[in-house]
């Protein structure tokens, strides 16, 4: 649970919308892992009890938030965050790619 709750803190999501909207491999990657997180989730689910409500809740809600990520990283959420920033900020902000 620590690699998913690790994809889903702020910083973390960040850094991997700004890196899957400039590397299309890293895209690919990050999508993978997110689907395999949400299996993983849902063969959890399977397999607890139905009086486990509060474990159950919090699972459910760890997948929406992967599903929410994925829903950012399919459409490119990170031209938002470039759509903000003054053309020379926006010239720079792949800069550390170089």
């Amino acid at each position: 649970m620590e690699d998913i709750d690790q994809y889903l803190s702020k910083e973390n999501q960040e850094y991997l919308l700004k890196n899957c909207y400039y590397d299309h491999s890293f895209k690919k990657h990050t999508l993978q892992e997110i689907e395999r997180m949400i299996r993983r989730i849902n063969a959890q689910l399977m397999d607890l009890n139905e009086d486990r409500i509060l474990i159950r809740a919090e699972l459910s809600s760890k997948i929406d938030k992967l599903k929410d990520l994925r829903h950012k990283i399919l459409v490119d959420s990170y031209n938002e965050k470039l759509a903000k920033l003054s053309p020379d900020q926006r010239a720079l902000d792949d800069w550390d790619r170089f």
